[in-house]
Order: structure tokens, then C-alpha cells, then sequence
């Protein structure tokens, strides 16, 4: 069983965890401006930094054996003893800045799984290789995008027809992908049923929220800026498990290799974005648990972001969402699993086609 926990529940679940390493993942998000993470007796510590007089206070106290991963968000600092401990244990710590945007990871630098790294840099030299890998990539991501209309749909007679002509159109464009021969050609795809998708999103959502196409950076409004956020969250728990797979997260298939970016975990958050981050933004949205008083106004430099804490609002949401079993195309309800086991079970069967060969099946919503 995997488990999310945050830094500002963690104790309450306690009695739950199990102590054996592997039965379960828990990340701790720290969102608390101002504090800092130590290690002590077994345990990471969280405190506040010191005042004038040099005093500082305990926040929380969580077991080291019970963490996986840390993600810091904003002004917070980690001491040598609590990153050397990381380091040691093979926990990835994760920093972001105060809106979400990510800026970096501190990974072990132990060799793990030296063959599969080889069989990984084959495939991406290997040009029929990369362009499968690619294809199927970009195949799982517009007919889940396809599955996700769908869904947004149901119930909303007003916008029936509309759906239905923009998925007509985006099923053309996915007939195009076996024919496509460079990954340049694959990506022209992608965008054109990006735009589409994204094209019919106002239809989904309250108008308050301000959303008129989809924008990265920065975000100009609340629904951009909650969908970058939640893909940043998703592409780095993927590259931990990629990590602890043994492959190389730089080397992607769809994704060129850029200074910083895990190109595979980009690849592989693709089949997840939007039966996962777009139906966790779009639900909220219209249950009213994210609204217009809870961002910024729009900055031209750093665009529109949580306000004060109200991040947390986002990221206890978003625990509870992703706690849930997934419904998956073809699977009986009784045997679907949660998203930490499908994202391991997706790395998995991507490395066996890395090492071995044959097909690789995405993630069907």
C-alpha cells in the first residue's frame, strides 16, 4: 500500500504505518515558510528558524524509516545531517520555489542498475527505437485526453456536441502518429491536440476562474497556475521512482534532453496528465474548493499563485485524490489500483521494453 502523508498531518496517521521500508511511499511536503528541517535521534525534526535571542521551536518530529521523498517549497532549510541522511537512504529531496515552480533535486549518487542505463542509452540512439517509444507516448497521451472529455462531459448536455466535434477531430489527428516518421513531426501532433483539448476547457469550469487556454509560464490565471503545479508534483514523484527503478531520468524518448529536466519522467507523466492533474483541477474547481480569493493578481514576472497558505488547501486535496484508486480502462472496479501503483507499474513496464524489447502499453484511462 502506498501513502502520501503532508507536514502538517503526518502525526495524526501514525498508528498506521507499517515500519518496514517498501510497503508504502510517503512524501513530506514542507510549506511552512521560514522553517527548517534537521535530523536527530532516528527522526527528521522540523522547527522554526531562530528568533534574535537564538531560540527555535519543534513543529514536528516524523520518523526517518517512514519518508521516501521531500519536497521543499519556498524558504525553508535543510541541514547537512538531515540531507546526509537523505542521501544515505536513498530519499530524493525536492526544491521549489514559494508558487511551485521547480527548481532542483538532491539524488544519491550510488550506481544503481548499470546494465539498464546501457540498454536505455541504446534505445535513445536507436532511431526506430526512440520513434515507437515516442509514438506510443504521445498515442497514450491524446487517447486518455480523449477519455478525460469524456468524463468532463457526462451530465452536461450543453456541451455534448461541441466534445464530440473537437474528440472527432482529435481521433483524426491520432490516426496520423503510426505514419509519423521523426519525433519533430510526433510533437507538431501533440500540440495541435493539445490546443483542442484545452480549446473546450471554459466549457468545464466556473467563468470566475478567469481560464482561456492552457498557459505555462508564467500562469495567468488560477487554473494554469493549479495545473502547473500539479504537473510539477506528478513529473518529479515519477522521476523518484524512476530513479529507484535503476533508469536515467534524463534520457527520455518523446522529450529532448535539456540542462535540468527529466526528460523521462516528462515522457511518462503524458499518459497520467489529464485522467490525474486535469480531473483533480477541474473537479476542485467546480466543487469550490479552489477560488479566486485564494491567488495572487497576476504578476507579469512571477504570474498568479497561491496566496499565503492557502497552498495547502491544494496539496491536501490533492493527497486525498490521489489516495484513491484510479478507474482504468478495461479493469474491473474491485481490482483498480491507486496512482503510486500505477506510475510503478508503468516504469517497470517501460524499463522491460528498455532491456528486452516488445511492446509498450501506456496507461488507458
Amino acid at each position: 500500500m502506498f501513502r502520501f502523508h503532508s507536514v502538517f498531518n503526518i502525526l495524526s496517521d501514525f498508528r498506521s504505518y507499517s515500519h518496514k521500508r517498501g510497503n508504502f511511499m510517503s512524501t513530506l511536503y514542507l510549506c511552512s515558510q521560514k522553517t527548517k528541517l534537521r535530523f536527530m535521534d532516528n527522526h527528521f525534526v522540523l522547527t522554526t528558524f531562530e528568533d534574535e535571542y537564538g531560540r527555535s521551536y519543534e513543529v514536528k518530529r516524523i520518523s526517518g524509516r517512514q519518508i521516501d521523498s521531500v519536497l521543499a517549497f519556498g524558504i525553508i532549510a535543510i541541514t547537512r545531517e538531515a540531507l546526509t541522511y537523505c542521501m544515505s537512504n536513498g530519499i530524493t529531496v525536492s526544491y521549489f520555489s514559494s508558487n511551485g515552480k521547480y527548481i532542483g533535486s538532491s539524488v544519491s549518487n550510488e550506481a544503481k542498475c548499470s546494465e539498464l542505463k546501457l540498454c536505455q542509452y541504446a534505445r535513445y540512439f536507436n532511431d526506430v527505437h526512440r520513434l515507437y517509444l515516442a509514438k506510443m507516448i504521445v498515442m497514450g497521451k491524446i487517447r486518455n485526453q480523449i477519455a478525460t472529455l469524456k468524463y468532463f462531459s457526462h451530465n452536461r448536455d450543453n456541451a455534448a456536441e461541441q466534445v464530440d466535434q473537437v474528440i472527432s477531430q482529435m481521433e483524426m489527428h491520432m490516426k496520423r502518429i503510426g505514419s509519423a516518421e521523426s519525433v519533430r513531426e510526433l510533437d507538431g501532433i501533440e500540440g495541435v491536440s493539445a490546443s483542442l483539448y484545452f480549446g473546450i476547457w471554459r466549457r468545464f469550469l466556473p467563468g470566475e476562474l478567469g481560464f482561456v487556454r492552457r498557459i505555462k509560464h508564467p500562469a495567468t490565471d488560477p487554473v494554469n497556475a493549479m495545473l502547473s503545479l500539479g504537473y510539477t508534483l506528478l513529473t518529479n514523484l515519477i522521476r523518484g521512482i524512476a530513479v529507484a527503478r535503476g533508469l536515467e531520468p534524463s534520457i527520455g524518448y518523446l522529450h529532448e534532453q535539456h540542462s535540468n529536466r527529466p526528460s523521462l519522467a516528462c515522457d511518462l507523466i503524458e499518459e497520467f496528465r489529464a485522467p490525474i492533474v486535469d480531473r483533480f483541477v477541474v473537479r476542485g474547481c467546480n466543487l469550490q474548493q479552489f477560488r479566486p480569493e485564494m491567488f495572487s493578481e497576476n504578476d507579469p514576472v512571477k504570474g498568479v499563485r497561491f496566496k499565503g497558505d492557502f497552498i495547502r488547501a491544494f496539496f491536501s486535496s490533492w493527497e486525498m485524490f490521489i489516495s484513491k484508486n484510479v478507474r482504468e480502462y478495461g479493469v474491473a472496479e474491485e481490482d483498480r489500483k491507486d496512482l503510486i501503483s500505477l506510475i510503478v507499474r508503468q516504469v517497470d513496464r517501460i524499463a522491460g521494453v528498455i532491456r528486452n524489447g516488445g511492446v509498450y502499453e501506456p496507461f488507458r484511462f
